[in-house]
């Protein structure tokens, strides 16, 4: 479910229902936190279910990432999908990895 509101008439919600006055940039600053913090939770998740799969598909193309060469990996177990690079060997940093 989507709200679409502005940070401002949030900031004045959040006022007349609690009392509480909270400026713009500390809902900003809280929003940014959380986010931050659910994908590495979510990161983490994903990472695991695919470490523990019996089976995986997994894919390695060579990309230049600031002008040297690198690796995009993804692993993909049922609808989970693992995305990293990497600009050194694909064992080692897969082996990081999980």
């Amino acid at each position: 479910m989507y709200h679409y509101l502005p940070i401002s008439r949030l900031s004045r919600l959040l006022s007349d229902l609690l009392g509480a006055q909270i400026n713009q940039g500390t809902i900003v600053n809280t929003l940014k936190d959380m986010a931050a913090k659910a994908e590495i939770t979510l990161y983490e998740e994903i990472k695991c279910e695919i470490a523990n799969a019996n089976s995986i598909s997994a894919d390695e193309t060579g990309i230049k990432i600031n002008g040297e060469r690198g690796w995009f990996l993804s692993s993909k177990h049922r609808l989970l999908l693992l995305l990293n690079r990497a600009l050194n060997a694909i064992l080692i940093q897969l082996n990081r990895l999980f």
